[in-house]
Parts: structure tokens; C-alpha cells; sequence
């Protein structure tokens, strides 16, 4: 379960010492995710997340956004770890660069 601590800078932050695989890609795919029709990206948003270190060893994300944003969004976060992998909703939609599908 991820915790609200404080960075080396003085930043609100979540730490994850030895993440698995599936908690850092569950974490960069919410916290890099920049399609704005997205649940993910939506919530993000106010937090303002950022991706400060991702080591094999190490993950950390400072929030830059809203203090009273921030707490819902890793709750969020939590949430999102506890969905198994290989579950959920999927889409893949080629799209080629002439717009045809």
C-alpha cells in the first residue's frame, strides 16, 4: 500500500523500494498517461505527479499539484495495484498516419 511521505526535497511523495513489475508499470502507465478522456489522466491532473526516479530498485513520484488533491489520487493509485494482472478493460486500435483505420 502506498504511503504520502516527504522527498529528500522537502516534496510530498510516494516511495516503493524494490517495486515489482506490475506496480511500476501500473504507476508510470497512470502517471505518464497523457490522454486527457482518460480516468487515469483526469485524476492525475490536480495531483500533478511526477516521475522523479525509476530505478529497478527504486521508484519514487513527487507531487507538484494541489496538497488536498493529492491523497485521492494515491488512494487512487492503491486501488488501481489491487486489480490483478491480465484484468480489466483493454483497447488496441491501429491508427496509421494517414488517419485510416
Amino acid at each position: 500500500m502506498l504511503k504520502l511521505t516527504k522527498s529528500c526535497h522537502d516534496q510530498d511523495c510516494i516511495e516503493i523500494r524494490n517495486p515489482t513489475e506490475h506496480q511500476r508499470n501500473t504507476i508510470r502507465s497512470i502517471v505518464m498517461n497523457n490522454w486527457v478522456e482518460s480516468e487515469d489522466y483526469k485524476m492525475k491532473q490536480s495531483a500533478g505527479p511526477f516521475l522523479q526516479c525509476d530505478y529497478e530498485d527504486y521508484l519514487l513520484v513527487e507531487f507538484w499539484g494541489d496538497t488536498e488533491f493529492i491523497q485521492p489520487f494515491i488512494d487512487y493509485l492503491n486501488k488501481k495495484l489491487e486489480i490483478p494482472i491480465g484484468t480489466g478493460h483493454f483497447v488496441f486500435q491501429r491508427i496509421r498516419a494517414d488517419n485510416r483505420k
